[in-house]
């Protein structure tokens, strides 16, 4: 659901906040697996938009300055836009006109996912970050996807036994890969990834 910029984004602010001293790119980048390139252009704007301080020279890098704001307005900052209408089984945008099998299901989960968006802060985030640094890429997600559609992964199901309508027909109680965990279009079943 978040770009890869977004990801990248609240990686490096998780990880400039663990630092008690400024963090140059070249550690963040390392430390992330992420291009050096692609880290400078994150952290430019993260400068410019407030969310760090940048400090040029010999012991310099980057130190945290304001995390008050939301996901939300980091991915208005780091994307432009708020906008989240990407199809959870492929690469098109998927809207009430146009849809995939799932949409009906899943907007519900997107809609929560996007509240909490609006009121979950960057600080938030970083007091609750034991697991946000070994998410998944959008790509790994994709694949899992790729391969369950496929049929070369057993299809896992939703275990929320009172209420969860699973038929063959709209897909509903199989499990749908996030880069957090996988979730049941139901909303009530979530499960961690044995990594």
């Amino acid at each position: 659901m978040l770009s890869k910029s977004v990801e990248y984004a609240i990686k490096s602010l998780v990880l400039i906040n663990n630092k008690p001293n400024h963090i140059n790119v070249e550690l963040i980048s390392d430390e992330l697996n992420i291009p050096k390139n692609f880290t400078s252009k994150i952290l430019q704007l993260l400068t410019k938009k407030g969310y760090i301080i940048s400090r040029k020279g010999p012991g310099g890098g980057f130190i945290k300055d304001n995390y008050k704001n939301t996901i939300k307005q980091l991915i208005i900052d780091i994307d432009g836009n708020f906008r989240y209408n990407r199809c959870v089984i492929n690469d098109k945008e998927c809207n009430d006109i146009s849809h995939c099998p799932l949409h009906d299901h899943f907007k519900g989960i997107r809609s929560k996912i996007l509240n909490e968006f609006m009121e979950i802060s960057i600080e938030e985030i970083c007091k609750n970050d034991q697991n946000l640094l070994n998410l998944i890429s959008i790509e790994e997600v994709e694949k899992l996807q790729a391969h369950q559609d496929d049929g070369r992964y057993h299809p896992y199901t939703c275990c929320s036994y009172d209420g969860c309508q699973r038929s063959p027909e709209n897909n509903w109680g199989t499990l749908i890969p996030t880069q957090e965990q996988w979730i049941c279009p139901c909303g009530r079943y979530k499960q961690n990834y044995k990594l």
